[in-house]
């Protein structure tokens, strides 16, 4: 089956995902190359970002991408500054450890044979970030398009279901899976 080419967001996000990657590989051969004796020669900032480049474009099958690496973004590592991601992060409505638990929820509902729309996943969320934040958290709660970004963000582990109407059909004749699950759930809360 034939892949499905990358929307413009993943590629963005797997292309930061990179970079990061490689900044950080940056940020060890530098100080390496800091921690070498006084007589040889050592390689500046500029010098090992491209070194990084080269083993990264020489270990791809593509070659042709285009990624730059700035030196004076590698300073600033150095130097103790935070990468754009670890930035970025803060300004989550979710911690990680909360995300785990909505991506968990989420797969546990589709395994009972009951998936979260869109609109319920809002709801989740926004119970969750309002219990957290408080009266930090805005009214509406997170914006239109942030669940349709969140499945694609995590699309390694959530992906879309869009059912039709055989399936709606299907759905509401008895399931064998739906069942077993029901019965096992049951089970559990009665001990």
């Amino acid at each position: 089956m034939p892949r499905k080419p990358l929307t413009k967001f993943k590629a963005a996000q797997l292309s930061s995902k990179t970079k990061a990657q490689l900044y950080a590989c940056a940020v060890v051969l530098y100080r390496q190359e800091q921690a070498r004796p006084p007589s040889e020669q050592k390689n500046g900032l500029q010098k090992v970002c491209d070194l990084v480049k080269s083993e990264y474009l020489a270990t791809i099958k593509k070659p042709h991408l285009d990624i730059t690496l700035n030196h004076n973004t590698l300073r600033n590592l150095i130097n103790g500054g935070t990468s754009i991601q670890d930035f970025n992060a803060t300004k989550c409505w979710l911690t990680l450890e909360e995300i785990e638990e909505v991506i968990d929820a989420t797969l546990e509902f589709v395994a009972w044979g009951q998936p979260l729309s869109h609109v319920r996943l809002k709801e989740h969320v926004d119970a969750i970030c309002r219990a957290c934040l408080g009266k930090n958290f805005p009214p509406g709660g997170v914006g239109d398009w942030w669940t349709q970004r969140f499945v694609e963000k995590y699309s390694d582990r959530l992906q879309l279901y869009r059912s039709q109407s055989l399936d709606t059909v299907r759905s509401g004749a008895v399931n064998e899976n739906v069942n077993k699950t029901w019965y096992d759930l049951v089970e559990e809360v009665q001990l």
